[in-house]
């Protein structure tokens, strides 16, 4: 390149003139950076240490704010893991299968944990196979084979009257009209 004594007076003006605007470029903060960045873009050989060293604090805060971020997650997830085994642990207490109590939130709609466990406790209750001691009324004794197979007919007669007089026992007399 040549010197400035070889240019001619209006190259030497314009240079200036140049310069004194990227002057004014570089001294204006919201520009700055950024011609400064365009600078050491075009030309590798200019360094502008605040804007490296920023690059650099950057990177680094970035990579710090990565792993808090994973390290927040993990969090969340063991919380909920723990969450989760408590609720499992509360509902075997109670004598409640865990899945049973989450079917019942998925598939009911049940937003609320304590209620689900109500709902299966309910519906397990309702299911409940009764007793076998219980009679609900019907005291029909079972047929004797010999006597049934003899004459089936007769013995459903006999039955019959037997049922008939029971259930008149049970039955206040009539009274009388007058």
């Amino acid at each position: 390149m040549a010197s400035l004594e070889d240019l001619t007076e209006e190259q030497r003006t314009n240079i200036i003139k140049r310069a004194s605007v990227l002057q004014k470029l570089l001294d204006n903060p919201e520009v700055s950076e950024d011609v400064k960045r365009a600078i050491m873009k075009t030309d590798k050989s200019v360094r502008f240490s605040e804007v490296l060293a920023k690059d650099e604090v950057q990177g680094a805060l970035e990579g710090q704010k990565k792993k808090i971020e994973e390290l927040q997650q993990q969090m969340i997830e063991q919380n909920a893991r723990a969450a989760l085994e408590a609720r499992h642990r509360e509902a075997r207490d109670r004598g409640l299968d865990p899945a049973d109590v989450e079917k019942a939130i998925v598939d009911r709609g049940i937003g609320k944990w304590e209620t689900a466990m109500e709902f299966v406790e309910l519906t397990q209750r309702a299911a409940a196979p009764t007793p076998a001691s219980m009679n609900y009324g019907n005291s029909t004794p079972l047929p004797d084979e010999k006597e049934f197979y003899k004459d089936p007919e007769a013995w459903k007669n006999k039955t019959a009257h037997e049922v008939i007089d029971e259930l008149r026992g049970r039955r206040a007399p009539l009274r009388a009209v007058k």
